[in-house]
């Protein structure tokens, strides 16, 4: 199993999203699964996005530090929420046994940090979102 950490890049605006994947395959096609990101996808087609994978670890612990490491929330970027969480691994180890509970400490995440409720909030979402 490897323990990936990417980013995708638009190739049209230059923005970026970093995520984790664990594959069995290096080139298994994923190209994420954040909200923003997919509807980026969407909107420009795949054929203007590229993937590197920044990082391979053998193991889910350092994939995960290594991405709250890189994450960085700003508007030149398609990440939601901070690195290191998510994930089934991260879910079932954390005791998160459904999405809403993850989405939940993302929220509370954000509301702290940020001063918003969702991700959905932040001034570089809605942009995106209205695009």
């Amino acid at each position: 199993m490897y323990f990936t950490v990417y980013k995708i890049i638009n190739k049209i605006n230059n923005k970026y999203y970093i995520g984790k994947h664990q594959t069995i395959d290096l080139n298994d096609g994923y190209m994420g699964s954040g909200k923003l990101l997919k509807r980026a996808i969407k909107k420009y087609g795949v054929e203007n996005f590229t993937k590197e994978i920044l990082f391979v670890f053998d193991n889910e612990q350092n994939m995960n530090d290594k991405e709250k490491e890189l994450v960085i929330i700003s508007e030149e970027t398609y990440n939601l929420c901070e690195g290191g969480k998510g994930g089934f691994g991260y879910i079932n180890a954390n005791g998160l046994t459904n999405t809403k509970l993850g989405r939940k400490n993302c929220d509370e995440l954000l509301k702290q940090k940020y001063g918003v409720n969702n991700p959905f909030q932040l001034p570089h979402s809605r942009k995106i979102a209205s695009e």
